[in-house]
């Protein structure tokens, strides 16, 4: 599995290239964007780590087991220093 550093993951912020943070996992949720539950509300957390708030399911309308499945398809990598 690829390691990406927190920095690396902080340029990943835009429309077209879309990575979050998760309990040290990397994703790329730029095929998420327009499907996103909240809209674009998603966009201030680009690039960021969203272990405190990505757990508010009841903001998604979406079950948790409905955000893993979403989580799992997009899983690129892990955070390096951070396993």
């Amino acid at each position: 599995m690829n390691e990406y550093t927190t920095q690396e993951v902080a340029q990943k912020n835009s429309t077209e290239c879309f990575w979050v943070i998760f309990n040290a996992k990397v994703y790329d949720m730029t095929t998420f964007l327009d499907g996103h539950p909240g809209g674009k509300v998603i966009m201030k957390h680009g690039g960021k780590d969203v272990s405190s708030i990505l757990p508010q399911v009841a903001v998604h309308n979406m079950t948790w087991s409905g955000v893993q499945s979403v989580l799992k398809e997009r899983c690129i990598g892990t955070v390096k220093g951070r396993h």
